[in-house]
């Protein structure tokens, strides 16, 4: 008899225990990392500001030129390899919808054929601000989100004989793995490499042919493959490096 008693008190006592989860969960529901409401009623909770605007265009620089272009037009060396042309970013339809929830939810969870899901490397935040970019290269840009463009590095190294000779060597140092001894990127590395090493004989380099765009991409490396060398050359070094790398092409001479 005692034990039946403690056995129904014990079981009351887990009843309410339970009941009281229940009631904490459906207070405070737990929405689950990267589900939403659908797309078209999910809403950009931030502002159209110049500074969400900038925020977003280091994102698209590091995650997204290498398909869709440092002007956002989707014209890019990338095409070659992909099932499907990337959006052109700087005309007024898109592909897989117009408006912002649509964009986050392509961004976020990618498509079948190619783009890339960025939910699990992007936060929420970094998401929107990239989508307030976006918006920013299109035609109905307004004057909220237009952004001066970043200053451009000059170089401070003379463009030599003797300055792409010494660049030379760095290359063949230093890059030649990927890239190649001609400087198209059509070596055996790039059957390990997510993204197909840039041809740096044709001129339109994905992130940019100006000098400066080139020395950045050399120091700081990018998200995709292309590794950082700044513990390895030092500013000059890479100067250098950048002048061997004109003289590839007659275009950026």
């Amino acid at each position: 008899m005692l034990f039946r008693s403690l056995l129904i008190t014990l079981t009351g006592m887990a009843i309410a225990v339970s009941g009281i989860a229940i009631t904490q969960e459906q207070e405070t529901p737990v929405r689950q990392p990267g589900t939403h409401p659908p797309s078209q009623q999910l809403k950009n909770p931030l502002e159209y500001t110049k500074k969400h605007a900038a925020g977003g265009r280091r994102i698209f620089y590091r995650m997204c030129v290498t398909c869709h272009g440092m002007d956002g037009k989707g014209k890019t060396d990338m095409v070659k390899s992909l099932n499907a042309q990337p959006s052109d970013f700087t005309i007024a339809k898109f592909k897989y919808g117009q408006s912002d929830g649509e964009l986050f939810t392509l961004i976020q969870n990618g498509t079948p054929n190619g783009m890339t899901p960025y939910g699990n490397t992007l936060k929420e935040q970094q998401i929107w601000q990239t989508i307030i970019y976006i918006r920013s290269l299109g035609p109905e840009k307004s004057a909220e989100v237009t952004i001066e463009e970043e200053p451009v590095l000059e170089n401070p190294i003379e463009y030599t004989n003797a300055s792409i000779s010494r660049g030379k060597q760095f290359y063949a140092r230093f890059c030649i793995k990927c890239h190649g001894s001609n400087g198209k990127g059509d070596t055996e590395m790039r059957e390990f490499l997510k993204t197909r090493p840039s041809d740096l004989t044709n001129g339109d380099w994905t992130f940019g042919s100006r000098d400066g765009d080139i020395f950045k991409v050399i120091k700081g490396g990018t998200d995709n493959d292309m590794e950082a060398f700044s513990d390895r050359l030092v500013d000059e070094r890479i100067w250098h490096v950048v002048n061997y790398l004109k003289s590839l092409n007659p275009k950026t001479e």
